[in-house]
């Protein structure tokens, strides 16, 4: 619940810098790319339709609708990509908010950048199935939302490391730094929904494997970022 609480409201204070018009606050640094409003109200969607689906008294009144909202992210990202690679402009960002210095083509205001898409499909998935479970695979969606953490974290490293090719693609503004800041707290927010379980269970668990598990992840991502 924390984690899809924070990302409300990190989008929450997106949307109401475009709204406002506040272009100081559109990015976290000026000048790169904003979060753009159909990449907030994905990520309010998926916020809470997770926070629906890990709260013990709504979880099981929710169901349908947190698998309609789920439904709905997958759609929005699947047309997005869809777009890209057929070279469509349907312009589904101006049907959500109109503003004066709208830009019509696939400028920084309207379009989701195909990774960001890719990582909003993978993460609709894990929402759908974050209660199932198999023999073979353990929980699927907790190996979906790690694949969209990771590649949220490569982004947060082209940013860290200012290298064009990794957060970005050379057709598009590529994805905002508040994008995958929030989509790795929305990926952490649905591994940890069944920490006991699946992808997870061998690193909370209290053996030998999980004692080591909780002690080289973090350094399996930070030291080689920070030696970068």
């Amino acid at each position: 619940m924390t984690a899809s609480g924070t990302v409300i409201t990190i989008v929450c204070l997106a949307l109401i810098c475009w709204v406002v018009q506040i272009s100081s606050l559109k990015t976290v640094i000026p000048g790169w790319t904003p979060m753009v409003p159909v990449t907030a109200l994905c990520f309010m969607l998926a916020g809470f339709c997770l926070w629906c689906q890990t709260n013990p008294k709504l979880a099981g009144e929710t169901v349908a609708l947190t698998r309609g909202l789920a439904i709905l992210i997958g759609v929005i990202a699947l047309f997005t990509l869809t777009e890209f690679l057929l070279g469509w402009d349907v312009g589904l960002e101006r049907w959500l908010l109109t503003t004066s210095g709208a830009s019509g083509g696939r400028g920084l205001f309207g379009h989701m950048s195909p990774n960001t898409a890719l990582a909003f499909l993978l993460e609709s998935c894990a929402l759908l199935l974050l209660n199932y479970e198999t023999q073979r695979y353990g929980r699927p969606a907790q190996n979906l939302a790690f694949i969209a953490g990771m590649l949220s974290w490569l982004t947060l490293l082209g940013y860290i490391y200012r290298v064009t090719p990794v957060d970005r693609l050379d057709f598009d503004p590529g994805m905002a730094l508040d994008t995958a800041i929030a989509m790795i707290i929305l990926s952490v927010g649905i591994l940890a929904t069944h920490p006991e379980r699946g992808l997870m269970r061998v690193i909370t668990s209290d053996s030998a494997g999980g004692f080591l598990a909780r002690r080289l992840l973090p350094a399996a991502l930070i030291v080689p970022s920070v030696l970068g």
